[in-house]
């Protein structure tokens, strides 16, 4: 088994599982750019995989609309003879919040807006 050569950037976020912490990635890539979180890839690049069919990629997808009030894109696809499920979300006109906090990507790191930022965001 091999590492994918992928590296977790402003637009890229790798997870092996799904965990809470990836919608906040996800409202972070909404608030900014627009990126893409990768489930079944550890940080350093292992594809793991992850156990996918129908039921599991529409739990997700609603539980993303349900708790950000965005609609990604997700689709499941093959890495390394493992499935991984990939979401893209697209850059949003307005801000979304997390858990009553606004983040932003920053290198591979998720960051609150600034009390200045927001406000320049909101004008």
């Amino acid at each position: 088994m091999e590492r994918v050569r992928l590296q977790e950037s402003e637009t890229l976020e790798l997870k092996g599982t799904w965990t809470d912490r990836a919608l906040a990635d996800l409202a972070a890539f909404a608030n900014t750019q627009g990126g893409t979180l990768i489930l079944g890839v550890e940080d350093d690049g292992w594809v793991v995989g992850v156990q996918v069919d129908d039921q599991e990629v529409q739990r997700l997808a609603n539980l993303i609309t349900s708790r950000l009030g965005i609609t990604p894109s997700i689709r499941v696809e093959e890495m390394q003879g493992k499935a991984v499920i990939v979401i893209r979300v697209e850059p949003m006109r307005g801000l979304v919040p997390h858990n009553g906090r606004y983040l932003r990507r920053v290198g591979s790191t998720n960051r609150d807006f600034t009390q200045e930022e927001l406000a320049r965001h909101l004008l």
